[in-house]
């Protein structure tokens, strides 16, 4: 059984990192603030494999991290990533 869509399946992880983080609201990047710091082409490229990735999830889920492994905002990403898929 998959426990992607199991209700609860990620209350532990934001109870453990919960008061190490500061919560912050994200919103969608329009097409121009990113290239305002990629290409076109970089942009294009991210669309078509998280497209490719999105098809052979099976149903389920991913994430990526918009801060990558930065140790300075990983704590915030990550927490955004959780409760996105929480739908917290």
């Amino acid at each position: 059984m998959d426990p992607a869509p199991e209700p609860g399946r990620t209350q532990a992880v934001v109870d453990l990192i919960q008061g190490h983080v500061t919560r912050v609201a994200a919103t969608p990047a329009a097409e121009n603030d990113l290239l305002a710091v990629h290409t076109k082409s970089h942009a294009d490229d991210v669309e078509r494999m998280v497209l490719e990735a999105a098809k052979t999830c099976g149903g389920g889920c991913f994430g990526i991290l918009p801060g990558g492994y930065n140790h300075r905002v990983l704590g915030h990403d990550l927490t955004a990533l959780i409760e996105g898929l929480s739908g917290a």
